[in-house]
C-alpha cells in the first residue's frame, strides 16, 4: 500500500507475475461478494466482509478479483 487518499479508497502498487505490474492502482471499499484470501494479511475472508479491491475502470485489471480486507489496512 502506498497512500490512503480518502476513507474509501488505497493506492496500492501491484506486482504479480500472472496478473501483471499496476504501479499506482486504485483500490476502493466494498462488500465481498465471495469468500477469498486477503493479498496482504494471508487472513481468510468471508462473503459479506467490508473488503478493499481494485477499481475497474472500462476492462477490468488482471488482479480483478484480489482483495484486502478492511480491518488489515492501518494507514
Amino acid at each position: 500500500m502506498l497512500d490512503k487518499p480518502t476513507a474509501q479508497t488505497l493506492t496500492v502498487s501491484w506486482c504479480d507475475a500472472r496478473t501483471g505490474h499496476y504501479g499506482y492502482q486504485t483500490w476502493r471499499v466494498n462488500i465481498a461478494r465471495r469468500a477469498g484470501q486477503c493479498v496482504l494479511t494471508g487472513r481468510s475472508i468471508a462473503a459479506g466482509e467490508t473488503v478493499y479491491c481494485p477499481r475497474a475502470n472500462g476492462t477490468p485489471p488482471g488482479n480483478a478479483g484480489a482483495m484486502i480486507v478492511a480491518s488489515g489496512v492501518d494507514i
